[in-house]
């Protein structure tokens, strides 16, 4: 987790099962630290794990239409809005979206399943949220992780991933509605080889792979 903190610029890193689970014990602690049953608007341009996630932790669910480029295309008026999910398609940040969000004043996290080792990918709102699936860029087969530079995100989320007990006092008392999410250790050890051999590889192995597409498309005159 440390490893990853330091990969990612961010504060703090929490190992999770997988993506999935990281964004349901996200929202859970979100729901809890505004106390009440929060909206959450995301864009329709998503997998749905990040609506049902959402639904899974009690927050009602909104969507926002898309840009032409696939990204999100904000509402004027963000009234009755407690939290906005950003989705970085492919990897890539929108950065006048996410101004927009920042201007605004609504708490926004990221839904970055796809987007670990691009710029700024992993740093999009309060916290965000990666994934080591298969088909990910960091592939090990399984696994996600919540990322932030909030502490008290990250207590409370490190207490919703174990059952909800009290991260602090390491005790068996469940103050929480918490879930059994820690990553299991065939799969930590997994995660931590490939960034700690891997990282400038794999993203360099990545970027020859972007360069192809952007080559043959230019040759189709796109």
């Amino acid at each position: 987790e440390r490893l990853l903190a330091e990969k990612t610029e961010r504060k703090y890193a929490l190992l999770v099962s997988n993506a999935t689970v990281a964004l349901e014990i996200l929202y859970t602690s979100f729901r809890l630290r505004m106390g009440k049953k929060p909206t959450v608007l995301m864009p329709v341009n998503t997998f749905w794990s990040t609506a049902t996630a959402a639904l899974r932790a009690g927050c009602d669910v909104q969507w926002c239409p898309i840009k032409p480029n696939l990204h999100a295309d904000l509402p004027v008026d963000l009234d009755g809005v407690d939290l906005f999910v950003y989705v970085p398609i492919g990897g890539w940040v929108d950065l006048p979206t996410v101004t927009a969000l920042e201007e605004s004043g609504v708490p926004f996290i990221g839904d970055s399943a796809q987007a670990l080792g691009t710029p700024g990918g992993a740093l999009v709102g309060e916290a965000s949220v990666v994934s080591f699936y298969a088909t990910k860029v960091f592939g090990v087969g399984e696994g996600g992780a919540i990322l932030t530079d909030d502490p008290e995100v990250y207590e409370l989320c490190k207490s919703l991933r174990d059952n909800g007990r009290d991260s602090q006092k390491n005790c068996r008392l469940a103050t929480w509605e918490g879930r059994g999410g820690r990553v299991n250790e065939l799969t930590a050890v997994a995660i931590w080889t490939i960034l700690e051999y891997a990282w400038a590889g794999t993203i360099m192995h990545q970027g020859g792979k972007l360069d192809l597409y952007r080559e043959a498309l230019e040759q189709e005159g796109c």
